[in-house]
């Protein structure tokens, strides 16, 4: 178990999380004061999140073979049921109190293209649950990790989907970061060869290094260079180095989805709360228990809720899906 690798989890999702919060605070007039020099540094996580589901792509299918079927209804089952919930939540709760949303206008077509994972491909923007516009991306990613495990041949399993999304890349469809994917797929088949893994030292401190510079200097180029590129470097040192045995952080690791996925929730609610009835507290207080107030709440979203969603999910079908196996 690559549990250094739930940790990452964790603190890309809690990076995440803080870099909304620091937003918010600025939407409601309590700007952090300490935490200034962090506000766009945080968006990090959504580059190393890429780089790790590239890496566990590679590395799941290397050690259990799965069919193209299997594989999409594995990914399937781990990201769509919370998020569909939390989608129809958040669509709910505007039909009974619309005026808790500022920008919020659900139509039936933006909430099929959000529960589709088509909204930014077909002209919507973001996702009725904002946050969503980060697994279109691994969405896309599947489809087409799915369409090389079509090819027997391992090397064209590999090269089909890192190809199309040099070609979509290139071609200006989509970002530069879809290529972080391809960062770690090449970041397993590295690990796998078992060639280089004695770098996991260095390669850390190298990756660790340049995404710290990147919080003291601007650097106008693509988030790709800046964060994926450090990314693949901390992924791959990770999986090299000696595997932690923290149980609270591997927990939060576990939890990481639920916890990026109840932002959407949890921060705006404790903001509005902490302006009506905190108002003379500390912002960067109010930003730490920000943070603290939606781990807790996303940590008990994955054990009652996530969890056993899947669980119930994947048992239902397992008899047809028998060679799939959720992480």
């Amino acid at each position: 178990m690559l549990n250094n690798i739930q940790a990452l989890r964790a603190f890309a999702a809690l990076n995440v999380v803080f870099f909304h919060i620091i937003g918010a605070s600025i939407s409601y007039n309590q700007g952090v004061d300490f935490f200034t020099f962090l506000t766009e540094w945080g968006a990090n996580g959504v580059d190393i999140f890429f780089v790790i589901s590239g890496f566990i792509m590679v590395y799941i299918q290397d050690k259990k073979s799965r069919t193209a079927l299997s594989f999409l209804y594995n990914r399937i089952v781990r990201i769509a049921p919370i998020y569909w919930l939390l989608t129809i939540l958040v669509v709910s709760i505007y039909f009974v109190l619309p005026s808790v949303f500022r920008d919020l206008k659900p139509s039936l077509d933006h909430f099929l293209s959000s529960v589709t994972f088509t909204s930014q491909a077909l002209g919507y923007g973001l996702p009725t649950l904002y946050v969503g516009w980060t697994l279109e991306y691994e969405m896309f990613f599947y489809v087409l990790f799915s369409l090389g495990l079509i090819f027997k041949s391992k090397a064209k399993s590999f090269l089909t989907p890192v190809l199309i999304l040099f070609v979509v890349a290139s071609l200006g469809l989509t970002q530069l970061m879809a290529l972080e994917f391809v960062l770690g797929m090449i970041c397993a088949k590295i690990y796998l060869s078992e060639r280089y893994n004695h770098l996991g030292l260095p390669s850390f401190i190298i990756g660790t290094i340049i995404l710290l510079i990147s919080i003291f200097y601007k650097i106008d180029i693509d988030r790709f260079f800046v964060y994926g590129i450090p990314s693949f470097f901390i992924v791959f040192g990770l999986i090299n180095m000696k595997q932690i045995k923290n149980k609270l952080l591997i927990y939060l690791g576990n939890a990481s989805y639920s916890i990026y996925l109840i932002q959407v929730f949890t921060i705006p609610a404790f903001y509005k709360f902490s302006s009506k009835f905190l108002p003379s507290l500390q912002t960067d207080l109010v930003a730490v228990l920000s943070l603290i107030f939606t781990t807790i709440v996303g940590c008990v979203l994955y054990s009652l809720v996530e969890k056993k969603l899947a669980s119930v999910i994947s048992n239902a079908t397992k008899k047809k899906y028998k060679n799939t196996i959720v992480v």
